[in-house]
C-alpha cells in the first residue's frame, strides 16, 4: 500500500516535466501479489496533450505497451487501455481477469492524478487565452511639477519629466523611476539632468492615488541631496483616462514604459488572473492514525482593494476565497472518519472537526496593512470566516451509523506577505480560531441520552480555542514562459484543550502565481 501510495504522490510532483519522447513513472499496482509499474508517454500540440501511450513493466526486460489512446481521457478508455495490455505476453498475457481490487487501483490513479492534470492544463490554457481587454489609458503631464522638500520648510524646485518605468502588481504601483531634469525655483537654471525619482518607500495604490486623486502620501523622492529629499505627488505626474468604453482600476499586473505627453493603454485582470487552482500532495497523509489527506484539491480567489491609503498602511488591503477538499486520503476504504464506539467513549474533542474535515471554505479580508519596502514584506491584519465538513460515525454492537459534521470557525491572524521581484514569493500565517460545531446532515441532538453539541463534543470554552501557524512558498517552473509553479505549505494547528497539534507538510502544482511572485513572463515584463 505504501509503495503505491508513494508512487502517487512522486508521480504528482513530476507531472509538470512530462517528456514527449520518453515514458516516464505514472504509478503502481500490486495484482495476484505481484507488483506492476504503469508509465505513460504522452505526445503535445501546442503544449496541450493530443494523446498518449501506457506502458506496463513487470520487470526491467518485460514490459509492454499500448496502442496511441488519441483526444480520449475518459475512465473507461483508460482502463480498457490498461486490461488490453494486461493481456500480452510478457505480462499475464490472454488468462487476464480484472478483479475489483485491481480497477480500483487502476481508478485511483485515472481520478487522482489523470483528471486534475487535465484540470491543470485546461486553467492554464483559459489563463494565457484571455482576450487582452484595456481598463484605461495612462498619460504623463509634459508640465513642469513641483519639487517639495520633505523637511517642512517652503524650499522648492521644479522637475521636468521625460519618461518613466512603472511596475504594476496587485493594483498597487509597485515600483515607478520617473527621469528628467531638475530646474531651480525661477524654473530657467536646470540643477541636474536626468536626474531619476523613486518609490522608494512604499508602493503606490493605483485606485486611491491615481484614480480618487487622494494626496496623502503618495510622493516619488529624489536621491537626498546637501540638505533635504525632495519630492512629487504621484497624481501630478500621471492621469488615468478612459479607454473608449473602458474604465477600471483592477490592472493586470504587468511593467510599462510610459513618455512624456503618450497616452498608453493599460491592460485590465481578467476573470483566471484573480484564481489559482492547486493540487497538494499531503506527506503526513501516509500516516494511517493521521487525519491528513494524502491529496488535496484548492481553488483560491483574492482581490486586490486598497481602498484608503496613508503611505506605508492601506485599508482595506484584500478580499480572498478559498476551498479545498480532500480527494484521496491514502488510507483504507472507510477511513478517515471521527469514530465513536458508544460503548468504549462518549466524548469527542472540537478539534477532531478541524483535524479530520474533508472540504473547508472561508473568506478572508486583509483589514489593513503595513508595508516595509525594505525588505519587499507586508504586515497584514487579517480576519477570516471558516466553513468545515467532517466525515463522522457511531458504532453500536454491529450497527454503524454515518454521517457528515458540519463546523464554522472565525479568528484574526497576523499575515506577513513576502514579494520580492525575483521568482519567489512566501507567506507566514500566525492567528487564532474559534472552532463551533453547527450541525449534522441528519438528525444527531442525542446520543445514549447524551447531548452530541453540549455534552460529548468538548473544548476549553473560549471564544478561540485553536493556534494556527502556517508558512506558503511559491515559485514559477519556467517564470519567463509560463505562470504555472511549485506551491509548498509547512504549519499545523495547536487546540487549547486536548494540547494536540495538527501539523502540515505539503507540496503541490499551482496553476496561476501572478498573485503570489513579484515577477512576470516576458510578454508581461515591459510594454510601451
Amino acid at each position: 500500500m505504501k509503495t503505491k501510495i508513494l508512487s502517487i504522490v512522486l508521480l504528482l510532483i513530476g507531472i509538470c516535466v512530462f517528456s514527449q519522447n520518453s515514458y516516464e513513472l505514472f504509478g503502481n499496482f500490486i495484482s495476484e501479489s505481484t507488483p506492476y509499474e504503469v508509465k505513460i508517454n504522452t505526445t503535445k500540440t501546442k503544449e496541450k496533450i493530443t494523446s498518449f501511450k501506457i506502458q506496463i513493466c513487470k520487470t526491467a526486460t518485460e514490459c509492454e505497451e499500448s496502442i496511441e489512446i488519441v483526444n480520449n481521457f475518459d475512465q473507461e478508455t483508460f482502463i480498457s487501455a490498461m486490461g488490453s495490455t494486461m493481456k500480452k505476453s510478457k505480462l499475464i498475457g490472454s488468462a487476464f481477469v480484472l478483479k475489483p481490487e485491481v480497477e480500483l487501483q487502476w481508478k485511483n490513479i485515472y481520478y487522482n492524478l489523470m483528471k486534475n492534470f487535465n484540470k491543470k492544463e485546461v486553467l492554464t490554457e483559459l489563463y494565457d487565452l484571455q482576450k487582452i481587454e484595456y481598463g484605461g489609458k495612462l498619460k504623463m503631464n509634459k508640465e513642469l511639477i513641483k519639487l517639495k522638500a520633505e523637511d517642512g520648510t517652503n524650499k522648492y524646485l521644479y522637475f521636468a519629466p521625460k519618461y518613466a518605468s512603472i511596475r504594476l502588481f496587485n493594483n498597487k504601483i509597485n515600483s515607478i523611476s520617473v527621469v528628467g531634469n531638475i530646474l531651480d525655483s525661477t524654473k530657467t537654471v536646470i540643477l541636474k539632468e536626468e536626474a531619476t525619482l523613486f518609490n522608494n518607500k512604499y508602493s503606490i495604490p493605483f485606485r486611491s492615488t491615481i484614480i480618487d486623486r487622494n494626496n496623502y502620501s503618495a510622493k516619488i523622492y529624489t536621491t537626498k541631496g546637501s540638505d533635504s529629499y525632495y519630492y512629487i505627488e504621484c497624481n501630478d505626474l500621471l492621469d488615468y483616462k478612459p479607454f473608449e468604453n473602458n474604465y477600471s482600476y483592477s490592472l493586470k499586473n504587468k511593467e510599462y514604459e510610459i513618455k512624456v505627453d503618450e497616452d498608453l493603454k493599460i491592460e485590465k485582470r481578467g476573470l483566471y488572473d484573480y484564481f489559482t487552482a492547486i493540487i497538494f500532495s499531503d506527506f503526513l497523509g501516509f500516516n494511517n492514525e493521521g487525519g491528513n489527506s494524502l491529496l488535496q484539491a484548492e481553488g483560491r480567489a483574492r482581490i486586490p482593494l486598497n481602498y484608503v491609503n496613508f503611505g506605508r498602511f492601506n485599508s482595506p488591503e484584500y478580499v480572498e476565497a478559498y476551498l479545498n477538499a480532500s480527494i484521496y486520503n491514502g488510507q483504507e476504504e472507510g477511513s478517515g472518519f471521527i469514530e465513536l464506539n458508544v460503548k468504549d467513549n462518549l466524548s469527542i474533542s472540537s478539534f477532531e472537526l478541524l483535524r479530520k474535515n474533508n472540504v473547508e471554505a472561508g473568506i478572508n479580508i486583509g483589514v489593513g496593512s503595513f508595508e516595509w519596502k525594505g525588505t519587499s514584506t507586508s504586515w497584514i491584519l487579517d480576519y477570516g470566516i471558516q466553513m468545515y465538513r467532517t466525515k463522522f460515525k457511531t458504532i453500536k454492537d454491529t450497527i454503524i451509523t454515518n454521517y457528515q459534521l458540519y463546523s464554522i470557525s472565525h479568528g484574526p491572524r497576523l499575515k506577513i506577505e513576502i514579494r520580492p521581484q525575483i521568482n519567489f514569493g512566501a507567506d507566514v500565517n500566525f492567528g487564532l480560531l474559534g472552532l463551533k460545531y453547527s450541525g449534522a446532515n441528519k438528525n444527531l441532538n442525542i446520543i445514549e441520552g447524551m447531548d452530541f453539541r453540549k455534552e460529548i463534543l468538548k473544548d476549553n470554552g473560549t471564544l478561540y480555542n485553536t493556534l494556527f501557524l502556517t508558512t506558503n512558498f511559491y515559485t514559477k517552473l519556467s517564470p519567463n514562459d509560463g505562470n504555472g509553479g511549485l506551491y509548498f505549505r509547512l504549519g499545523g494547528y495547536y487546540d487549547f484543550y486536548t494540547k494536540n497539534i495538527a501539523p502540515q507538510v505539503m507540496v503541490g502544482y499551482a496553476t496561476n502565481l501572478t498573485t503570489f511572485i513579484n515577477k512576470f513572463k516576458k510578454n508581461d515584463a515591459v510594454a510601451e
